[in-house]
């Protein structure tokens, strides 16, 4: 005896169709479904498309929650009507939101590098980076997976660090080529200064310390203990 998986109406005179839904449900769930799809591929589209993060995810998030209400009202009973199923692209963008964040903010973080490099002031420099580490700060409470943007995050800091000692080190190094010793001393003592009171581990900057205190010993200054 033929039963409707959506309606539970059975009976012998009731026939179904290959989904197991009886004529009146498979015309009324069908509009449903298709009309979700429609919206489920043009999100689907722009996810892959759309160079806006913002853009990506919310449409991400919209693909979930119309798949969620696919796998509800209609997948746990039995009824699959979609290939992949809505149970599969459900699982598919919660395991991906992560990534398209990910590789977002790494496609952004190459060409604020690329900007940085073409700079020629430490600010100009900076700047590019900094804005993305405020990115970074703004997407990294989305994430599912805690950290995974903490790579990229330490990268830049090492980035903004290095460029900001190299310019300390050519002020210092400017002025002690055109012999102006007081001002080439204050650069460096300025550069020490700087590396000692970083976030970064001493002993792992111990041969740069080492080449400025021998600088500072160079034209007369003293070592702050």
């Amino acid at each position: 005896m033929a039963q409707c998986k959506f309606c539970d109406r059975s009976g012998f005179l009731l026939s179904v169709n290959q989904y197991g839904l009886c004529n009146n449900c498979a015309t009324v769930i069908s509009f449903e479904i298709n009309s979700k799809l429609r919206v489920i591929q043009e999100s689907i589209d722009l996810v892959k498309t759309s160079k806006n993060l913002d853009t990506r995810l919310s449409r991400a998030d919209l693909v979930i929650q119309l798949a969620s209400k696919i796998v509800d009202k209609f997948e746990s009973k039995g009824i699959m009507l979609m290939e992949p199923s809505a149970t599969e692209l459900l699982r598919r963008y919660k395991e991906g939101r992560d990534e398209i964040i990910k590789d977002s903010i790494e496609e952004e973080y190459k060409k604020a590098s690329t900007k940085s490099e073409v700079s020629t002031t430490a600010k100009t420099k900076i700047n590019p980076l900094s804005k993305m580490l405020l990115k970074i700060q703004d997407y990294k409470s989305q994430l599912a997976k805690k950290g995974s943007l903490d790579a990229l995050e330490q990268k830049i800091n090492k980035d903004i660090h290095a460029i900001q000692l190299h310019f300390f080190l050519d002020d210092a190094k400017k002025a002690e080529f055109k012999g102006n010793k007081k001002k080439a001393l204050d650069k460096y003592l300025e550069a020490l200064y700087f590396i000692k009171t970083d976030k970064i581990d001493d002993i792992k900057q111990q041969d740069t310390i080492l080449n400025i205190e021998n600088k500072i010993k160079e034209l007369g200054g003293k070592i702050p203990s």
